[in-house]
C-alpha cells in the first residue's frame, strides 16, 4: 500500500484514479492561493479534502476545545475553509481538472475531543451554504455539488476505499 501523510494522519489513496497533494511544501503553486490538502480524482467525481487535526500529539486540550468552538463560528469557516475550497476549485478549473462533480470533505482528527454528530452536520450545512453564496447573491455556477464533515471514524465509513490511520510522530 502507498500511504501519504498529513501531520499524524496517514491515508492510502491508491484506489483513486489519481490524486494531488495540493499544499505540498516546495511544489510550485500559484502565490496567494489557499489550497486544500488533497484532491482525489475518481471516475465519477473529484473530492477536495481539507484535513484539520487538533488531536495530534502536540496539541494541548485547551487548543483542541478551542478548535471545536471556532468550527461552530462563521469567522473560521468564511475566513479559512471557504477560501481554500474556492481557490482549489479555481486551480482545478484553470488546470482543466474540473470536469466532474466536486465533493468537499473536511476531515477532522478529533479522536481526543468530543464532538456531537449534530455539530458535524450543522457545520456541513453551513459550509455548503457558504460555498454556494459568499457575497450579496449566490454564485451563478455552484462549483461544489456536496460537502461532508467527518471525523477519522466517519472517514472510514464515508470513504472506506481510502484507508486512514494515525501514527504517532515516532512511528513515521
Amino acid at each position: 500500500m502507498s500511504w501519504t501523510r498529513e501531520k499524524e494522519l496517514f491515508l492510502n489513496l491508491s484506489a483513486a484514479e489519481s490524486w494531488i497533494k495540493l499544499d505540498e511544501p516546495g511544489e510550485p503553486r500559484p502565490i496567494g492561493m489557499a489550497l486544500v490538502d488533497f484532491v482525489i480524482v475518481e471516475r465519477e467525481r473529484t473530492i477536495m479534502v481539507e484535513v484539520k487535526d487538533p488531536s495530534d500529539q502536540g496539541a494541548p486540550e485547551r487548543e483542541r476545545h478551542s478548535f471545536v468552538r471556532r468550527l461552530s463560528g462563521d469567522e473560521y469557516l468564511a475566513g479559512r475553509l471557504i477560501p481554500k475550497a474556492r481557490d482549489s476549485y479555481c486551480y482545478l478549473h484553470l488546470m482543466g481538472l474540473d470536469d466532474k462533480p466536486i465533493l468537499f470533505v473536511l476531515l477532522l482528527g478529533l479522536e481526543r475531543t468530543p464532538v456531537e454528530a449534530a455539530q458535524l452536520l450543522a457545520t456541513k450545512e453551513r459550509i455548503l451554504s457558504k460555498l454556494r453564496w459568499e457575497s450579496d447573491r449566490p454564485w451563478s455556477h455552484p462549483y461544489v455539488k456536496d460537502c461532508a464533515v467527518v471525523t477519522v471514524d466517519g472517514w472510514k465509513r464515508y470513504l472506506p476505499k481510502y484507508p486512514i490511520k494515525r501514527c504517532a510522530p515516532r512511528e513515521r
